[in-house]
Parts: C-alpha cells; structure tokens; sequence
C-alpha cells in the first residue's frame, strides 16, 4: 500500500513532468541508437519517468505546498494557510 500511496500523493506532479521527461528520454534514445530496441525500451523509459517525475515531487512540489523554499520563507508566512483562514490582516494596504 505505500507505493500506490505515494503515487498518489505525487500524481499531480507525475502527470506535469511525465510528456517533456519521455519526449526528452525518447528522443536521447533516437540519437543514441537504442531506438532499434522497439518496444522493450519502454519499461525502462517508464520507470526512469517515474524516479523523475518523484525527484520533482519532493523537490520542488512538496517545498512549495509546505512553503519549505528559503526564497519563499522570507514573503511574509504562509500565504496559503492564510488563504485559507480568510486571515490577511495586516497584508492588504488600507
């Protein structure tokens, strides 16, 4: 149950990343000249979207929900839990 769990916890930033990261993989294939391998390479290219797509999940997507980036840490708190009390005084100009 913790795989599936965490995939879908990490779908959002699966279905974001996984065209641009198989595009990218397919096309160092062709230039590679593994593309004769046909089918049998698509596991592979599967698994390794999936290690990248999580890469960017607890990367970038997880930091930025949490508000855990140090560029965002200095904007004043977190504005989504803000966002979501309806508590923004002393944010707004008057």
């Amino acid at each position: 149950p913790a795989f599936p769990l965490l995939l879908g916890n990490a779908s959002y930033s699966i279905y974001l990343c996984h065209y641009p990261v198989l595009a990218f993989l397919a096309l160092i294939l062709r230039n590679s000249g593994f593309s004769q391998l046909g089918w049998s390479i698509y596991p592979l290219m599967m698994v390794v979207t999936i290690l990248i797509c999580l890469s960017f999940h607890y990367l970038i997507e997880r930091p930025l929900i949490e508000n855990r980036l140090p560029w965002r840490r200095k904007a004043g708190g977190n504005w989504i839990a803000k966002l979501h009390s309806g508590n923004f005084e002393g944010d707004m100009p008057k």
